[in-house]
């Protein structure tokens, strides 16, 4: 009797093993088509109107003008890098982007990166940005941050629906590179 209840559970055990090898093939296979911009077969209009969003989401200067990117409702989303760092709905959002921009005189964005695409009504954007931040105070700062937006096409329109901000570490520290030369 114990010999089938320990061949029941090695069974057991084995079928757990096999399922969450096969959920973790099916999750790769997920990430590697969504970090290939070509496994979408959005039009490059859809691209092109996300990469535009993206540009004039990096030329805003106020709270308010941020808000017009975001889809509406609570459920949309910025994992932002500056604490405390999650914000839920646009309202929150918009608060977010006042308390920073509060302190700022001037904010230059480059891209060095940008890639985008789209499938129906849902998009993405990945990138690495480069700011050049003039503090009110006159202190001046260079950041490189990265940013993945997943979009939803709402009304013809693409809005972010989540946004999710970070900052390269230095390996040996542990510590967050602000002023990152990655280029």
């Amino acid at each position: 009797m114990q010999s089938a209840i320990a061949d029941e559970d090695a069974l057991s055990a084995n079928s757990r093993g096999n399922s969450m090898r096969n959920s973790a093939i099916a999750l790769g296979a997920l990430c590697a088509a969504l970090s290939s911009a070509t496994a979408f077969a959005g039009t490059e209009e859809d691209k092109a109107a996300i990469i535009k969003l993206e540009h004039e989401l990096a030329d805003i200067q106020s709270a308010d003008q941020a808000a017009k990117f975001y889809a509406p409702g609570d459920d949309t989303e910025l994992f932002d890098g500056f604490a405390p760092g999650i914000y839920r709905g646009v309202k929150a959002i918009e608060k977010d982007f006042a308390e920073q921009l509060a302190n700022e005189k001037s904010v230059k964005i480059d891209f060095r990166e940008l890639t985008a695409g789209a499938d129906g009504n849902l998009g993405f954007a990945y990138s690495v940005q480069h700011a050049a931040v003039e503090m009110k105070d006159g202190s001046k700062t260079d950041v490189v941050f990265r940013e993945t937006d997943i979009l939803r096409k709402i009304g013809g329109r693409w809005l972010i629906a989540h946004q999710h901000i970070s900052y390269p570490a230095d390996a040996k520290t542990g510590k967050v590179v602000l002023d990152s030369s990655e280029k």
